[in-house]
């Protein structure tokens, strides 16, 4: 009798199962940015010589088709420091001519981890694109679980029907610049997404950013710790501890650390209001003009 019932549930959920097989499949099979970053890294890590790390404010506001040195891109939204440190572990001992590390540490950079994020789903990208071990729990492996299932289905029609590639990012990395948001509303909105209570994080995040430094320190491979700029009104929403703590933190270890220096653009007046796509992303103007001012700063750090 238990066999029989063993059986039958077997033939019923087989059928199911199948399908979500395919499903996970045929999801992790479609190109995107995450795994065009990770194979771009396989295959030329070691012609690198300026790699980017951070998040959205890097991915959007760093166009390394504009700088001197072979440069890529690694920055994507929401990725955080832990995410930063994991990456440049894995690849390591291929970046045979790295001269210099851009590391993105924006107002919510040292107090944010992804695991905790509103996108913490977005851990699976990183597990299954980058094999990262971020998190060993089934749902952080897997696409069909982190979607639910009219999203997966458009997601493959989107690919496999309408043949349309999800990767968007320039062939360097960086991140696409078209739109154009209310700066106003922008800005109160992120300001207060990025203010965290009781300053978490930043403790884990200063050792990373420790273990970052001792690396390039090491391989005698310079470390740019980037702020880029935003506007005006996400400044004037900015938490004054957070922000005091973010560049005391940032001073001591520059000062500290012979390898390190910091250029700080998120008050320049150099910026204006038609440099952005929202209150704290450039816009591809904007970008450009980011660009030519990181591009001249990196330059007089290896001289």
């Amino acid at each position: 009798m238990i066999k029989k019932f063993t059986l039958r549930i077997f033939f019923f959920l087989f059928p199911i199962l199948i399908v979500i097989f395919l499903i996970e499949f045929g999801l992790r099979n479609m190109p995107n940015n995450y795994s065009y970053k990770n194979i771009y890294l396989e295959n030329n890590a070691k012609d690198i010589e300026a790699l980017i790390l951070g998040n959205s404010h890097t991915y959007r506001g760093v166009l390394p088709e504009y700088f001197d040195l072979n440069s890529f891109n690694v920055a994507y939204f929401q990725q955080t420091l832990n995410i930063d440190f994991l990456i440049l572990e894995k690849y390591k001992k291929r970046f045979e001519n790295l001269k210099i590390i851009v590391i993105n540490i924006s107002y919510p950079s040292l107090f944010s981890s992804i695991e905790t994020s509103v996108e913490s789903w977005r851990l699976k990208n990183y597990n299954i694109y980058y094999d990262l071990h971020l998190n060993n729990t089934i749902k952080n492996h897997s696409e069909f679980l982190t979607a639910d299932f009219t999203f997966a289905m458009k997601k493959l029609k989107y690919f496999y029907v309408d043949k349309i590639d999800r990767v968007n990012c320039t062939l360097k990395g960086g991140g696409p610049l078209e739109g154009n948001r209310n700066l106003i509303k922008t800005g109160i909105k992120s300001a207060k997404r990025h203010t965290k209570e009781k300053l978490p994080n930043y403790k884990e995040n200063i050792v990373k950013l420790g273990e970052m430094i001792d690396f390039a320190n090491k391989h005698k491979i310079k470390v740019v710790f980037s702020t880029p700029p935003a506007y005006k009104t996400y400044r004037e929403h900015l938490d004054t501890n957070q922000l005091q703590l973010m560049n005391t933190i940032l001073d001591s270890l520059t000062i500290n650390n012979s390898n390190v220096s910091r250029i700080n653009l998120l008050e320049s007046d150099l910026f204006v209001e038609q440099d952005f796509l929202d209150a704290d992303h450039l816009n591809e103007e904007g970008a450009i003009k980011h660009l030519k001012i990181l591009n001249k700063f990196i330059n007089n750090r290896l001289d």
